[in-house]
């Protein structure tokens, strides 16, 4: 019986989804960092990971279960990062965008 409860790993489940997101609420509040995401798509997860550790919010096995669920599913945590933007947030953000692609223009004209 030990053995079952000593090799058994936490999964994640919508508890955690809720806490992560709750943890990075703010965190696009000034808009969406795209070069972010495009890091979480490539499998850099750890500025994350190690953010929600010192939260203290989880065990440590937690928080590996969900940095195992990140790396197998980046976009779980990207959806957790941006899934709560409103629609406020969304507009800033398209303004954003285009502002920096008129900039990106423009500097590539010059």
């Amino acid at each position: 019986m030990y053995e079952l409860l000593e090799n058994r790993r936490p999964t994640v489940n919508s508890g955690h989804t809720d806490l992560v997101r709750a943890v990075f609420c703010d965190e696009f509040e000034a808009g969406v960092d795209r070069a972010a995401l495009e890091s979480i798509d490539h499998g850099d997860i750890d500025r994350w990971g190690t953010d929600l550790r010192y939260t203290g919010l989880l065990l440590p096995d937690e928080v590996a279960a969900i940095e195992r669920q990140w790396l197998t599913d980046p976009a779980g945590l990207v959806s957790a990062l941006v899934g709560g933007l409103d629609e406020v947030t969304a507009r800033r953000t398209a303004h954003q965008d285009a502002r920096a692609s008129f900039a990106h223009r423009r500097s590539a004209a010059v």
